[in-house]
């Protein structure tokens, strides 16, 4: 990492969350709390010369395969 970044080119790092959409509706809050600690690892993450990439919260199979593509 530190070469990468001593070259100037930066460093792009990818973030995602993972939980069964399925349950979110049976535990009340639940998908706000796992947006929330995404945050806080996004937060923990940046610093000078680093791109955070987060594709947020993946419920399903098919958003799984849609959010592929941007890394």
């Amino acid at each position: 990492m530190t070469e990468r970044l001593a070259m100037g080119n930066g460093l792009r790092v990818g973030l995602f969350g993972i939980g069964l959409d399925t349950y979110w509706p049976q535990f009340a809050g639940l998908e706000d709390r796992l947006k929330g600690y995404l945050q806080k690892v996004a937060g923990k993450l940046q610093r000078p010369g680093v791109e955070v990439v987060s594709l947020g919260l993946i419920g399903s199979a098919r958003r799984t395969w849609t959010s592929s593509s941007f890394m």
